[in-house]
Order: structure tokens, then sequence, then C-alpha cells
């Protein structure tokens, strides 16, 4: 009788297994239910018919099951695996951890346990371990492509992207179906700037299947590449295509702003305003058109669609950074010096804020402390921020500012009646301060409304005096005047919007009565010699100095000139900080950096400073006929 029931049991277990292996899991599960009674403890149907249950969604009498097998026989590698996602999915990493490290301490090559334990450390952030898992799930399962593709994922995101690239080419090896490592493998690509190679990845994804995520993808590397026209087909085939109301916002938002590219600004605000009405809830659009109003000087709108934006996305670092600088140049101080402090979050920073175990200094009420003020941003930044340095100067505290260390031997000589301070260009001893602040965080202490900038000293910097008249009697001019002149940017973002050739200014250079010296930095000596050359008009060379490296020799030469013409750059800020009489050419408004205001024809920053401004898109005449006239004024009058 014992031998009979025996073979039943047998055969109801196979036939559970048959169905198990069909995936007809209820008849599966009918078996399961009735063996249970017969043999409670035998592990392996505990385990099949939790698993069963797991798979059900009977989630507590699933866990039930598999924990009773697994205390008959804990050394049941699949079946802790099968926990571990449990857990994983639950959203609780760390309990799945426990189970995986259980399945490879059964069994130590187990490629799943491994791959799992990879997603759970990923998961926590534990990189490395997320690293090592995937290897050795690899090793164990070379064509385990979920291992190669998570693997690939974690380089993208931690900068490696040769390696990530290697995987992803281990999973189009496996799989040569599997769209998203070709996504993915864009993506490295793009990282890269290997925009072309992108391209063919983004591609290769689309023709598997037709998704958003992939166009948008692609219509940003053409964007990179400067192939706007492919980029608004991509955009527009996203419009026509797409259902997705969010996605069709994105793609009218993102077509607007290639547009705007390729100065088609009309029809650019056309399509944001669609994008708005499609999805007004989507931040993205509102922040876009704040910026086209800003670029016709309206504004005030520009504000309402700023503050609209950060409502619908107020964690949006690089759009309250954005947002800063209108009310900078607005004089809204107090909000845009708060709205300021969310620089040092934005992603893709190109400057790494200090990192120092200190803390950040919150008020200057403090007294007989060291404070480390660190400099950021560009040359004309650390000497614009430094007109805020003597108010900070002035208080009850040892200060050590490091700063670009061009500009150490011109800050000693300017700062010499200040004791507190000593200037460095770098800093690795924090037993040195107590505290340390950016110099580009003074504002909102020292900054708060436009009375607040009588106090700054003037001039900010002192040129070395002696150098400055061995530099006059080097030019030796027999003309009225002598001008200093520079009118290009190097600023890689947007230097070329703010920057004229040499030959826009010809009408000035021709004047009589004035000789021009070349303030210019960087290798312009082609530039020079052709217009030599067509207009017979040559420059005053010092070329002893480089106007590049020699800050405190190039400041010399400034003072040495009666005035300067320049447009904006780091000749504008040190011309207007030695408190030289400066004529400062700046655009409309693309490329004009928030600190020269918005209207007005003089500088807060810098008193000395005379503004000029262009009044439309890419156009010099204006503002260089209006310079033409006050100097024929002030010349010949």
């Amino acid at each position: 009788m014992v031998s009979k029931n025996k073979k039943k049991i047998t055969k109801s277990l196979n036939e559970a297994l048959i169905f198990c292996q069909k995936g007809q899991l209820i008849e599966a599960r009918s078996i399961y239910q009735k063996l249970i009674r017969a043999i409670p403890m035998n592990d392996q149907m505990l385990a099949n018919f939790g698993t069963i249950e797991l798979q059900m969604g009977n989630i507590e009498y699933a866990i039930e099951l598999l924990e009773k097998s697994l205390l008959i026989n804990p050394n049941q590698a699949n079946i802790l695996n099968n926990l571990g996602n449990y857990y994983l999915d639950r959203g609780d990493p760390k309990s799945s951890i426990n189970y995986f490290d259980k399945a490879i301490s059964c069994d130590p090559k187990n490629a799943n346990a491994f791959y799992n334990k990879g997603r759970a450390m990923t998961l926590i952030n534990k990189i490395d371990e997320a690293i090592n898992c995937y290897r050795n799930s690899i090793e164990f399962s070379s064509e385990n492509k979920m291992a190669h593709f998570n693997l690939g994922f974690i380089f993208n995101l931690v900068g490696q992207y040769d390696d990530a690239i290697f995987q992803y080419d281990e999973v189009i090896n496996i799989d040569g179906k599997f769209m998203n490592a070709f996504y993915n493998r864009g993506i490295s690509y793009s990282k890269q700037k290997n925009h072309k190679k992108a391209i063919e990845d983004f591609t290769k994804a689309i023709d598997i299947e037709s998704k958003a995520i992939f166009i948008f993808s692609r219509a940003k590397s053409f964007e990179d590449l400067k192939k706007y026209t492919e980029a608004i087909l991509d955009y527009s085939k996203i419009i026509a295509l797409e259902p997705d109301i969010d996605d069709k916002s994105l793609a009218y938002c993102r077509r607007a702003k290639v547009k705007d590219e390729i100065r088609d600004i009309d029809d650019a605000m056309l399509d944001t305003q669609t994008a708005i009405n499609l999805d007004p809830k989507i931040s993205e659009p509102y922040e876009v058109y704040a910026h086209f109003l800003k670029k016709f000087n309206r504004n005030e709108e520009a504000r309402t669609f700023f503050k609209k934006a950060i409502e619908l996305d107020p964690e949006n670092n690089q759009l309250l950074r954005n947002f800063s600088y209108l009310e900078l140049a607005l004089e809204n101080y107090r909000n845009g010096w708060q709205l300021f402090e969310s620089r040092w979050k934005v992603k893709d920073l190109k400057q790494i804020p200090l990192t120092s175990t200190k803390p950040k200094l919150k008020s200057f009420e403090v007294k007989n402390k060291k404070i480390l003020i660190w400099c950021e941003q560009g040359l004309g930044d650390h000497i614009l921020y430094s007109t805020i340095l003597v108010d900070a100067l002035k208080t009850k505290n040892e200060f050590i500012v490091v700063i670009d260390k061009r500009l150490i031997d011109l800050y000693k000589r300017s700062f010499k009646e200040f004791k507190n301070v000593c200037f460095l260009d770098r800093v690795d001893n924090e037993d040195l301060y107590d505290f340390h602040l950016s110099i580009g965080s003074l504002g909102k202490f020292f900054r708060n409304a436009k009375q607040d900038f009588l106090k700054q000293k003037i001039p900010l910097l002192i040129s070395d005096k002696e150098y400055t008249e061995v530099l006059k009697n080097k030019i030796k001019s027999e003309k009225k005047y002598v001008c200093g002149i520079s009118w290009m940017s190097k600023n890689l973002d947007f230097g070329d919007r703010k920057s004229m050739c040499l030959e826009d200014l010809q009408s000035i250079i021709s004047l009589p009565d004035i000789d021009f010296v070349d303030l210019q930095y960087g290798d312009t000596k082609k530039e020079k010699k052709e217009f030599k050359d067509k207009f017979g008009h040559e420059l005053i060379e010092m070329t002893e100095i480089d106007n590049f490296n020699d800050i405190s020799k190039l400041a010399a030469l400034i003072n040495a000139c009666d005035f300067v013409i320049t447009t904006s750059n780091v000749t504008a800020h040190l011309a207007g900080a030695l408190n030289k009489k400066t004529y400062l050419i700046v655009p409309f408004t693309e490329g004009k950096i928030w600190y020269w205001g918005i209207n007005e024809d003089s500088s807060l920053w810098y008193p000395s400073i005379k503004i000029f401004r262009s009044e439309d898109f890419e156009d010099w005449k204006n503002p260089i006929k209006n310079l033409m006239d006050l100097l024929s004024q002030e010349i010949y009058s």
C-alpha cells in the first residue's frame, strides 16, 4: 500500500513539474494543493509550490512555503535567488542581498545570483560591488546579455564610456535585435562627442522600434553636429507620430530651440506656445519661452514664464540659476543672489566647487575667524566679484583668497592696505581656515540694493606706476589720444556672440588724432595683417607683454592709455577695475552677460565704464556709430 502511494505521489510530482515547464500554473497549483497534504515536508514540492504562488501574486503564502522549504533544505540556491528577487522587487535591496549571498554560498558559480546581486548593489549605489557581481555573472554565463547590458549601464553612469561600449558590443553580438543596447551604446558615443557613431546607433534602435526616446536622442546628436535641418525633421517626426502628449509637447519645445539656432525666432516662439498649450504641466516650454522673451528685452514677461516653470519644477537647479541671471540683470538683487546659489547644484557643471570638511560661511557676523574665499568661473568673474571683496575684508576676520595665479601680483599691490588678507593660487591644508565661501556668494551679503554699490573701492586695482610710465614712453604717440582696443572674447559658450571683427571697428580706428594700442589676447596676427593690408591702419603692439598671461603688465598697458574701447571680455573687467575711462560695446541680448544690465549706459560694478548697446541681433553698426559720434564730439568739440 505504501509503495502504491509512493508511486502515485511520484507521478503527481512529475505531472506538476511538466505543467510548470509548460507554463500551466493553475493545473500545477491544483496538484500541489493536494500534495502538500500528503508530503508536507517535501522540500522540492514546497519550493515549486511556493514559486507558483509567488508568480500568481499570493505573496504571504508563497513566502511561507519557500521559507519552510529552506528550513528543510537550506542549500537551495535557486529558491534563495527567488526570495532575493522578491525583496528586490519590493524595494528592499538590503534584504535581497542577504538572500543572494546565501544563494552564492550554496552555489559559488550561480550566474543568476551574481546578476541579481549586481542589480541590488546598483540600487544602493555600491557601484564597485555591482561591477564585480556582473563580472562574476558573465564569467559563469558569458551569454547572459542582461549582465553585459547592466554592466554597460554602470560604466556609462561612472563615465567609463569605452568600457560601456565594449559591454554593449557583447550584448549586440548575443542579440543583434536588442534595441536598448544600440540606444545605450549611442548614449556612450554621444558622451564621447562621437556624434556620428551615436547617430548610427540611434538609427539602428529606431529601425527596430520607432520610440520617441530614440528619436529625441538622435535629434540632439544632430544638433550637436549643427545639422539643424535633420534635427528639425526628427522632432517633426515625433510630433507627427507620437500619441503621448508629453513627448509631443517636448518635441515642439525642442524644435523651437533648434529653430532659434537658425534665427527663425518667430516660428520658434509659435512652437513653444503650441508646446505650452498641449501640456501646460511641463516646465521646459515655459523656460524656453522665457528665454525667447529675454531675447527681445521683454523681461517682465520673461519673469512671469520663469516663475511658472519654477512652480512646475522647483528642484530644477539649472532653471533656478538661469532665472537668477535675469533677476540680477533687473537689479532684483536679493532674490537674484538667493537663486544664484543653485549654480553649484547644476548637472554637468564645468567648474567643480571646493570640497572641504570645513563649514560654508553663513554670516559675516563672525569675528576673529580665518575665512577662505575661493574664486569661481573665469578671470573676468574673479575681478568682478572682487569689487565686493573689500566689504568682506572690512570685517574683523582673517582671509585667504584663492585666485587665478595671473592676478596675484596685481592683487597684492592693489590690496596692500588690508593687512588681514593673503592671496594664493591654491590652498590644500584645511587647518588654515575655519570657514569657506565662493567669491560669487559675497553678493548675497553685500550687494542687495543699488546703493550698496556705492561702498566699493575705486579704483579696485592699481597698476605698477613705474612700468606704466615706461610703457607710455614706449608708445611715443604724437597724436592727441592713445586708445587701448580689444574686440574679442574667448568664452567657449558664447564668446562669438559678444565678439566683433577688427574690421567692424574700422571707422573708429580711422579717426585722426588717436593712436590705437592692441589689448587683445589670443593669436590675432592674421586678422591684424589683413586689416592693415585692406585699410592701411596698424595697431601699436607691445610684443614684450603676453596679454593673456601677463595680467599685471596688461593692467599697466591699459593705464598707459587715455581710454579703452572693448567688447565684453577680460579687458573690460580690468579697465573697469582700474577705473580707466572705458567704452564698452555689448550685443543686443544674446551674449550679453547679466552684470552689464538691461538698458543702462553705465555700470554699477565699474563706474568708469560707459556702455554702448546693440539694438538688434548681430548688429554692431548702431553702437559703433553712437560711439563714433561721442568720440568725435569729445575730441573735436
